[in-house]
């Protein structure tokens, strides 16, 4: 039962000192527990790797939220199969220990980099001067005559 599971991690979670609040009880810590596991990726997390892991996948969770908002934003072909996997994600990742048990997560990941680079390799050039060294690339492979004329991406 989840509901006695998630109880039992709130308890012990209540009872712990402010060192295990910031870096956690370790790797797989809930098994000591006696529950077999928080069965909620967040809650695992937070009791094994404190509040620095959970920041840590939030920010990873967050980053994928948002780049499947600028492939929608962009109509990417594939944004729709990329919000799928994220459902995917969220769902097994409040009910199981997606990333706890890698052998379950293994697949998004790779699914996920597949179409980053896919994606990524369709994008349009960024704005002029965008990275510090975004003039350097953009001529890489170029004549001479071909860098010094104007270009729409390289600004002068």
């Amino acid at each position: 039962n989840r509901a006695g599971i998630w109880q039992g991690i709130f308890k012990a979670l209540g009872e712990q000192d402010w060192l295990n609040w910031l870096v956690g009880h370790g790797h797989r810590a809930t098994g000591i527990l006696g529950l077999g596991g928080a069965h909620n990726d967040f809650l695992e997390i937070l009791y094994d790797y404190g509040l620095a892991g959970l920041g840590l996948y939030i920010w990873f969770v967050a980053l994928l939220v948002q780049l499947y908002f600028r492939m929608r934003r962009q109509k990417y072909a594939y944004t729709s199969a990329f919000g799928v996997s994220l459902i995917i994600f969220f769902v097994c990742s409040m009910t199981s220990q997606l990333v706890i048990h890698p052998y379950w997560f293994v697949y998004l990941p790779i699914f996920w980099g597949l179409l980053y680079g896919d994606f990524a390799g369709k994008r349009e050039p960024e704005s002029p001067g965008a990275g510090k060294n975004s003039r350097y690339i953009r001529t890489l492979g170029k004549s001479k005559a071909e860098i010094t004329k104007k270009s729409k991406y390289i600004k002068y």
